[in-house]
């Protein structure tokens, strides 16, 4: 007895020229930018370990500075995007929100702040202080405000901070 079976199968799709596309994909690129145009350049660092959140969707970037998103509803999204890493100094420079209406590159640049330090001081009478102690100035809110973005440092026990800004007023 011989018996030999066999099987053959081919799949194909038929595009539907009357549908609507109502989703797109996006590439998410996040990296140094060096010249402050907003596009990545040869030369210019990626940035791995960067969470980027689109709504209540959440991706992180791989070695490259690269991850993706796909099947995204047409529609503005909120955009978050936060380092797991200290950059010193970088800081996304990015919108609150960008739209998604086709597939494409959104890049997300990161570009150089400044640090800003100081002393908060206590300027205590001498008549009204009865307890010479140095005061605790631990722990007291130093903010900054830039585009409505909110930027905030805790003093040390002398009363000294500092925190890195992005250009801004």
């Amino acid at each position: 007895n011989f018996n030999l079976n066999f099987n053959l199968r081919k799949e194909f799709g038929i595009p539907l020229p009357f549908t609507e596309k109502i989703a797109a994909s996006t590439k998410l690129i996040s990296f140094l930018d060096v010249n402050g145009n907003g596009i990545k350049e040869k030369d210019e660092t990626s940035l791995q370990n960067i969470v980027i959140k689109l709504n209540k969707n959440e991706v992180i970037t791989n070695f490259d500075g690269e991850a993706s998103m796909k099947n995204l509803k047409f529609d503005t999204y909120k955009l978050e995007v936060l380092s797991l890493e200290e950059l010193n100094g970088w800081f996304p420079n990015v919108k609150d929100s960008i739209p998604i209406n086709t597939d494409g590159i959104t890049y997300i640049p990161f570009v150089r702040g400044i640090k800003v330090y100081g002393d908060v001081i206590i300027d205590r009478q001498k008549i009204a202080v009865s307890d010479e102690k140095p005061l605790d100035l631990s722990r007291i809110k130093i903010s900054a405000t830039n585009d409505g973005k909110v930027y905030n440092a805790l003093t040390n026990s002398k009363g000294q901070f500092e925190f890195y800004l992005p250009f801004g007023q």
